[in-house]
């Protein structure tokens, strides 16, 4: 039967045509969710009601009209994003947090309850809907999918442990690491960031040590295209643009297709690689690779080695030569 489970009133509805055509309700399997991302600056109540309304109130409403029946199992699809957090997900972390919350909330009532943190499905859930850069986003992170087979084993597998809430994903646990400047992971991940070796600071200590020393020794007129030259290549992963379209330094990354989640990407990798932190709310006023630049120049202390940006009428034609 089709209803909207955020409405209390077809919920009723449904559970009552239930109990006169069918057997008594065994179970509930909560899977009903909704998307609306964007960065918290771009968010509005509106935008959080959408998604919360599925998640919060959907799962109330079960909860509430079903809480005398003798159910065996009352399950919530929950999301890794309310466990690890997702850029751009904080409506929709927020709507999950909400049923890990009621999931120990009905066990201390005595009733049956299980969330489960899903990491992506393949072929199939929210993730199917999933553009092809969201889905690079999620493997840069080091987060694969799941097949359905493996995802219902795992769910066998809780119902039968009795858990009240675990996260089910398929994770690079080193990759996701690497995603954190050295003791800057989430408190939740603090144990595990001592066991995975990164010996040697990693390749990404490596990248930063060499660009800053690289810096430091170029003569002054190449110091500013050297670091031109890496945030061209940075924005260009970021993008999924071919190594042979460097992106103009002059020419805004919106115009390439950046959008906000985009961006926070970016900052986030310049702040894993350099060491810098920009507030996000500066780092959304540039636009262009040469105002990123500037930006970075004063970050890293380093505006007496970069020189100022030529005029925008000068063209570098060796820029493609300076890759890092």
């Amino acid at each position: 039967m089709a209803a909207d489970v955020s409405k209390r009133s077809e919920v009723e509805r449904v559970l009552s045509r239930t109990a006169e055509r069918l057997a008594p309700l065994a179970g509930v399997v909560h899977a009903a969710g909704a998307l609306d991302d964007g960065v918290l600056s771009q968010q509005s109540w509106p935008r959080f009601e959408q998604v919360l309304a599925p998640k919060v109130g959907g799962a109330w409403h079960l909860h509430e009209l079903t809480r005398e029946m003798p159910l065996d199992l009352f399950v919530c699809f929950s999301s890794v994003a309310s466990l690890l957090g997702s850029p751009g997900q904080g409506n929709y972390a927020a709507a999950n947090a909400f049923l890990d919350a009621l999931a120990h909330h009905r066990r201390a009532a005595g009733l049956p309850a299980l969330t489960v943190n899903w990491g992506p499905w393949f072929g199939g859930g929210m993730a199917s809907s999933l553009s092809e850069g969201e889905r690079r986003r999620l493997s840069a992170q080091g987060l694969d999918s799941l097949s359905p087979e493996q995802a219902l084993g795992a769910l066998d597998d809780l119902l039968a442990a009795g858990a009240t809430q675990a996260g089910v994903l398929r994770m690079d646990w080193p990759k996701l690491l690497r995603s954190f400047p050295r003791g800057g992971e989430p408190p939740l991940l603090s144990e595990l960031a001592r066991q995975v070796p990164r010996s040697g600071g990693g390749p990404t200590a490596r990248r930063q040590e060499q660009l800053l020393r690289d810096l430091e020794q170029a003569p002054a007129e190449r110091r500013r295209e050297l670091l031109v030259a890496y945030l061209q290549g940075q924005a260009m992963r970021v993008l999924g643009i071919p190594p042979d379209q460097l992106p103009d330094p002059r020419q805004p990354l919106t115009e390439l297709g950046l959008d906000s989640l985009m961006g926070v990407e970016l900052k986030n990798r310049l702040a894993v690689e350099l060491g810098v932190e920009t507030p996000l709310e500066r780092f959304v006023e540039v636009s262009t690779v040469d105002q990123l630049a500037e930006m970075l120049s004063e970050q890293l202390a380093l505006a007496r080695l970069v020189p100022a940006a030529p005029p925008s009428g000068e063209i570098h034609e060796d820029m493609e030569e300076l890759t890092l």
